[in-house]
């Protein structure tokens, strides 16, 4: 009986420790290749019709949508989802350190954004770029 209470006891501190590791955050910063390949011209209004609202929370799901929401952030609209990207999500000129950026750029990862299908090279390329250009509307 007690080996048994021992064993059930590691492996319940063993799954508790894992599954702490799933929520860490993402590094405030990380390398990134703006030196790539696009798919479209980083502009914002390219990068919201062709990437953010596709995949990001109108048409594959409402992770972002005026419903979901999901970490306060909506990017129900072109207008909303820029005001809301450099409302602490995006550091104009700076895609290393912008969490936007870190984000979509780290596929694999527990914090990818979107969650699932990561985005493309070029589109992480085109959202790169234009954040690196100062992230103009």
């Amino acid at each position: 009986m007690r080996s048994g209470f021992a064993a059930l006891l590691l492996v319940t501190i063993a799954l508790a420790v894992f599954a702490s590791c799933a929520d860490d955050p993402p590094p405030a910063c990380k390398l990134v290749n703006t030196d790539c390949d696009v798919i479209y011209q980083p502009t914002f209004t390219n990068i919201y019709t062709r990437t953010i609202e596709p995949k990001c929370g109108i048409d594959n799901g409402a992770c972002h949508s005026a419903e979901g929401r999901r970490g306060g952030l909506s990017l129900e609209t072109e207008s909303i989802a820029y005001q809301a990207l450099l409302t602490g999500y995006v550091e104009a000129g700076d895609p290393a350190c912008s969490e936007f950026a870190v984000r979509i750029d780290s596929p694999g990862e527990d914090y990818q954004m979107p969650v699932g299908d990561a985005l493309t090279p070029p589109e992480r390329c085109a959202i790169l770029q234009w954040i690196e250009n100062g992230a103009v509307r």
